[in-house]
């Protein structure tokens, strides 16, 4: 879900770690460590939202020195994964399939009524001056596959704008390794996950390494 600012500020804290342990320890004055994350709040013409911690994060084709740096990305301590909007995104990445070549879609529905839809690809992601970590992501897109942002699998007007979001995408910190776990991987009733073969996209049984995850 998306969250107020508090949660987000103790999560952001307990992601990133902190600079000194008590004993003396940590880092010259000046320097951030490798697991530090830069935040904003209301300091960007787009992430304006009141009491909403924003970031940056490095995306990358996997294996690749082609990156884009895409900012404005909501802090969410209530989800998990990284989520960019399609239009903010100029590298192109690799899709997701199943076991029979079929691309993979996500829905994730959010406590505020908002709704994503879009393809699952993978990524070489960099959170601040940490090495890049290989891992799928959900390229938020109404059009993925086909679909609308009234007709699609989520049964439910998706977002597809990021200045009517006021983000480009968001940044899951949240207390698991991936948005939905086992319970998509043995279930492919879980309407989270579809297979999409041209525009008919079915509810889908994913394993666990070929699901959002969170990059922290």
């Amino acid at each position: 879900m998306r969250r107020t600012a508090l949660a987000l500020c103790c999560g952001l804290w307990l992601a990133t770690g902190c600079g000194s342990d008590g004993g003396g320890g940590g880092n010259s004055p000046g320097t951030s460590p490798a697991n530090v994350l830069s935040v904003s709040i209301g300091t960007s013409g787009l992430c304006t939202n009141i009491n909403e911690p924003c970031a940056a994060v490095t995306v990358c084709q996997p294996a690749s020195a082609t990156c884009q740096t895409v900012p404005d990305l909501l802090l969410d301590t209530g989800s998990v994964g990284l989520r960019v909007f399609s239009s903010v995104l100029s590298i192109a990445l690799s899709p997701a399939v199943d076991g029979q070549g079929r691309p993979l879609g996500e829905c994730v529905f959010f406590a505020d009524g908002g709704t994503m839809w879009g393809g699952v690809q993978l990524a070489d992601i960099i959170l601040g001056s940490g090495s890049a970590v290989r891992t799928p992501i959900h390229v938020v897109d109404p059009t993925f596959a086909g679909q609308s942002v009234a007709h699609n699998p989520c049964n439910s007007s998706v977002d597809s704008d990021p200045q009517a979001v006021r983000f480009n995408g968001i940044l899951g910190l949240g207390l698991f390794r991936e948005d939905c776990g086992p319970v998509c991987e043995i279930n492919a009733n879980n309407n989270l996950y579809f297979a999409c073969s041209g525009t008919a996209c079915t509810s889908s049984a994913v394993p666990v390494s070929q699901q959002v995850q969170n990059p922290v």
